[in-house]
């Protein structure tokens, strides 16, 4: 049995570059606990087999911050622990980047 490429950044730990290679192909992401304030427009462009994004326990304010996900049609995105995850704008922005299955 083969799992999906998955790659988990910290931002205080640079990844091998030996394993950036792997980012293009990743289908799953974990960008938990690394201070991110806002995903820039083209942060994610190249990523097409991206399914699944993890942005948990960072510090996105609000959705406006996350505009450099608007255009993906991911499987799940979790936002739980941002301070926008406070907000009614969430629910609706989540449901705009992330496909039914």
């Amino acid at each position: 049995h083969t799992h999906p490429p998955s790659l988990s950044f910290s931002l205080s730990a640079a990844p091998p570059f030996a394993r950036l290679n792997m980012l293009l192909s990743a289908t799953h992401i974990n960008l938990d606990n690394n201070q991110i304030e806002f995903i820039a427009p083209g942060a994610f462009t190249g990523l097409g087999g991206l399914k699944h994004l993890s942005l948990r326990n960072n510090r996105v304010v609000s959705t406006q911050d996350l505009s450099g996900l608007r255009g993906l049609r991911l499987g799940a995105l979790e936002l739980e622990g941002n301070p926008a995850n406070d907000t009614e704008d969430v629910a609706a922005f989540v449901s705009s980047v992330v496909s039914p299955p």
